[in-house]
């Protein structure tokens, strides 16, 4: 990304980031620890979030950041992997519908930034797709 398209703005850097996640293949998800909820692993993900991590004023040092997919209907709960822990963060980056995410029972509109501290309840709405982003603290 140069520095002549940067924008500080959550909302369009969560819609810029949105437009390209969803012209992904399945191939480029698989399922977080066992779950519905799916992580991205397309390899050029590192470098397609640095705007929203930055628009979003996150803090980068020790932390980790995933890009998931849920579709719905889903209700659960979000945890890091072994080699992870809280504190973090959650932004939604995309929903379809108006109502489709809800984050510890509170309704999330793209480019919200929420931040965590155990497990995050997470509810996805009949036939909607969401993508959000999390943060986890790295163990040391």
């Amino acid at each position: 990304m140069s520095a002549g398209t940067y924008s500080d703005d959550p909302l369009e850097q969560a819609g810029n980031l949105a437009s390209w996640l969803v012209g992904l293949g399945d191939n480029d998800w698989a399922s977080y620890q066992g779950s519905t909820v799916e992580q991205c692993k397309h390899p050029g993900r590192r470098e397609r979030i640095i705007g929203l991590i930055k628009a979003s004023r996150i803090e980068t040092t020790g932390k980790i950041a995933f890009v998931f997919r849920c579709r719905g209907p889903f209700v659960g709960t979000l945890e890091p992997t072994p080699r992870e822990t809280f504190p973090g963060n959650i932004i939604l980056i995309s929903q379809r519908g108006p109502s489709a995410f809800y984050f510890n029972g509170i309704l999330t509109r793209p480019g919200d930034k929420q931040e965590i501290d155990g497990p995050a309840r997470i509810e996805v709405g009949a036939e909607e797709v969401v993508f959000f982003l999390a943060t986890f603290t790295k163990k040391v």
